[in-house]
């Protein structure tokens, strides 16, 4: 707790100076965290409303009812800005913020979700302003960012709708996306670094192995707050994804500790 709040001290001057949309916007998920815990004080939560600030001026230098977006592309870790506003609306009592990230999820789910699927824009190209999506290659890090975007969205409203999304952007992982490949690998617990058109990137390094690890842990959470709700229609839906990413953390563990045995042997042969 001391370190997090020496953390944030050393920040503070930093952040002001921010000026890259995502840098600030995961500065304001920050925030929000801290404003929500035991060290809460009405400073940190005027500067959450300062920081959030940027975002809201670019939002509406940016967009048009066409185009309710924070700058004339998506590129990547798109989820991240829309989850900023909501979480900055949440903790500063703003219905503005909490619009913007409402308009701004549903045009970004307009682009990344067909049938209940998501396809994450791709990396290639982007999606311009009047262009189309580029579809490939699809990273690990879009899928993280929906994953927290839509989990925070059924906590905030309850709508399993959102948990829905939730799951479907999880699924991605496991191989429910557009080549039906799954991106986790059992045996390693690790990750791919992403989706090509004709197959995988087989690098599997630290960036997308933690994106899967969060993603989990995410879900995981969210799961066990609706299996709480006796009313879900899902329940059973749920239940099963419960108890496969129970099953993935077990092949996990299993892996590791065959890894330690081998690792074990060598270094007594040696």
């Amino acid at each position: 707790k001391d370190l997090a709040w020496e953390m944030y001290l050393r920040a503070r001057p930093h952040i002001k100076n921010l000026r890259s949309l995502r840098a600030v916007a995961f500065s304001v998920l920050g925030l929000a965290e801290l404003c929500e815990s035991d060290q809460y004080s009405e400073g940190v939560r005027d500067f959450t409303e300062e920081v959030s600030a940027f975002l809201v001026e670019e939002f509406e230098a940016a967009s048009d009812k066409d185009w309710p977006w924070f700058e004339s592309v998506l590129t990547y870790g798109n989820g991240i800005l829309p989850l900023a506003m909501l979480r900055a609306g949440q903790v500063t009592n703003s219905e503005y913020k909490l619009r913007i990230a409402e308009v701004t999820t549903a045009f970004l789910e307009r682009f990344t979700f067909t049938k209940g699927m998501l396809h994450p824009i791709g990396c290639h190209t982007f999606m311009r302003r009047g262009e189309e999506p580029s579809r490939y290659d699809q990273q690990p890090l879009e899928a993280m960012a929906m994953v927290y975007l839509y989990s925070a969205w059924y906590e905030h409203t309850g709508d399993e709708r959102h948990l829905e999304h939730a799951i479907a952007s999880y699924e991605w992982f496991t191989g429910k996306n557009d080549i039906g490949l799954p991106l986790y690998h059992a045996e390693r617990g690790s990750c791919f670094d992403g989706l090509m058109e004709h197959g995988l990137n087989r690098n599997q390094g630290a960036e997308s192995t933690l994106a899967f690890w969060l993603s989990r842990g995410r879900l995981a959470e969210v799961l066990a707050q609706a299996g709480e709700d006796t009313t879900s229609k899902s329940l059973s839906g749920k239940g099963q994804l419960r108890r496969a990413i129970q099953k993935t953390e077990r092949a996990t563990i299993a892996a590791a500790a065959k890894l330690s045995e081998r690792i074990a042997k060598a270094t007594t042969a040696a």
